[in-house]
């Protein structure tokens, strides 16, 4: 007996897409959308050493990014493992 169901047939005839790859383009995209706002990032702390940018500037900024990156994985591993919040 064959299916009456045309919707059926045509998505077994669709190719599947190669999920697994990703084109070279898109890889360059991210790692210049990455890097980027890194070095200006760090060209504005340079700059702006000793007259805008101190010591204790430095130590907020990495402060606050440790304590931002605690909490985004702590909340990651809370909704993934646990499904709560």
């Amino acid at each position: 007996m064959t299916s009456s169901d045309p919707t059926a047939a045509a998505v077994s005839r669709e190719p599947t897409p190669d999920l697994t790859r990703v084109p070279a383009r898109v890889k360059a995209i991210n790692l210049i959308a990455i890097i980027v706002p890194f070095l200006g990032l760090l060209s504005a702390c340079l700059f702006l050493w000793g007259r805008g940018f101190t010591w204790a500037d430095f130590g907020l900024l990495i402060g606050m990014y440790l304590t931002t990156a605690l909490g985004i994985s702590v909340g990651y591993h809370r909704l993934f493992t646990h499904r709560a919040f």
